[in-house]
């Protein structure tokens, strides 16, 4: 693998999603597809998706990749000075990525990583870091990298800590000024916030890079019992969706976020300005259907209850699940607990990055870092709604992070050809 690693390709992944987002306008839909047809019981007339549309809709699995960031990181030489701690937020598909940043201070300062807390999480059920990722193989991971302890010494246990905000992707210079000094001062320093910097990038150090890559793609694994419960929802699925094959589409939608606000009905999109166009539920169905999927096609929603909002898509596919429906009865009440926990944000991970189709619907970080799962687990079948996008051809809605490999994790997986 060359080493030309990027500077600023978490940086890009942050900024550039706007070039990469799901964008809709209902006069680009495509118009209904015919698919061969059969008259069956009473003239009901049934469309057929032929088997080779139906290989085409549910994809193959994409390339094999392997890790390539090894032979760049360094072992641990001198004895760790100080503590780094940090405060994870906002669900998994940002704490691998701030997990990353704490990483890289640590271990450019030479100091020991303590292992973080997530914020807010004594108000959830099972909101703990231990409880959604698995500590044991992150510290393993890291054996050798990177000193990592679960709490301070009782020397310092009552030093108050430096809190300070650093930016994804932080660079060396930036870490000198800021993050430095106070780890002299303190012993101690807590990274509180992220936020992200548009400020020129410099050039960063490779094995920082590296470590970045060990830490999203290797040490940060979800707790068995955050898997076992998705294997168990993914199970559900397939059986769900036994007319295709056992397989199901994922789809990121949440009523209260992801769902395209002030949209209209194609009828009535020509009306409005362009600025306002966009596709709703129904939109999103409609597109499904056209691309050939049928209407007992298994779906999954990251929306965790029944919402009555979701009725547009319900009433064109009749096998749409959320987690209410999916989880174990004994278990259900342990995770819903208000609809945005921690837990059941790295449950939508999982199975989003699991499922046979993964389809966005708003750009984000979600979006994002499921994608780079994805692409590592070989699920790159991805369908991004945008203007271009034609139920005649498939690959115009493929996720451009596949097809023009516009994506962090092909700086930290590799083919074998690439590593040779």
């Amino acid at each position: 693998m060359v080493v030309g690693f990027l500077s600023f390709g978490i940086f890009v992944l942050l900024i550039n999603m706007t070039t990469n987002r799901p964008q809709f306008d209902p006069e680009s839909l495509p118009l209904p597809s015919v698919n061969e047809s059969s008259t069956v019981g009473d003239g009901l007339v049934v469309n057929k998706v032929s088997r080779e549309k139906q290989r085409r809709l549910w994809g193959e699995p994409g390339p094999f990749l392997q890790p390539c960031w090894e032979e760049r990181l360094t072992v641990l030489k001198e004895r760790p000075w100080g503590y780094i701690g940090v405060v994870l937020s906002n669900g998994p598909h940002y704490h691998h990525v701030q997990m990353a940043e704490a990483v890289v201070i640590a271990k450019y300062l030479g100091a020991t990583l303590l292992l973080p807390t997530i914020k807010n999480s004594e108000n959830e059920p099972n909101g703990q870091f231990d409880n959604i990722y698995h500590t044991g193989n992150f510290i393993k991971s890291l054996q050798g990298v990177l000193r990592v302890v679960g709490r301070l010494p009782d020397d310092l246990s009552s030093v108050s800590p430096a809190v300070v905000s650093v930016p994804y992707e932080a660079t060396p210079s930036f870490i000198e000024e800021n993050v430095r000094p106070a780890l002299k001062r303190s012993a101690v320093v807590i990274i509180g916030n992220f936020f992200v910097s548009r400020n020129k990038m410099e050039e960063t150090l490779p094995e920082l890079e590296a470590l970045r890559c060990l830490v999203m793609y290797k040490a940060l694994q979800f707790q068995p019992s955050v898997t076992r419960l998705g294997d168990h929802i993914i199970s559900r699925l397939r059986e769900a969706g036994g007319s295709a094959g056992g397989h199901f589409v994922c789809i990121d939608l949440l009523t209260d976020s992801t769902i395209p606000k002030n949209c209209s009905s194609s009828r009535e999109a020509s009306e409005l300005p362009k600025s306002r166009k966009c596709v709703d539920i129904t939109g999103i169905g409609t597109l499904l259907v056209n691309f050939g999927f049928e209407d007992d096609t298994a779906i999954y929603l990251t929306q965790s209850r029944h919402d009555p909002n979701l009725e547009p898509l319900t009433n064109i596919f009749k096998n749409v699940h959320t987690k209410e429906y999916s989880m174990p009865f004994n278990e259900e009440k342990q995770v819903l607990y208000s609809g945005r926990t921690q837990f059941e944000k790295a449950l939508d991970y999982y199975i989003c990055s699991r499922s046979d189709l993964f389809v966005p619907t708003v750009s984000n970080m979600f979006y994002s870092n499921v994608a780079g799962e994805r692409i590592r687990l070989q699920n790159t079948n991805m369908l991004v709604p945008s203007l271009q996008c034609r139920s005649t051809n498939f690959s115009t809605c493929t996720s451009r992070y596949v097809t023009q490999k516009d994506h962090f994790v092909y700086k930290c997986l590799c083919s074998v050809s690439d590593k040779s």
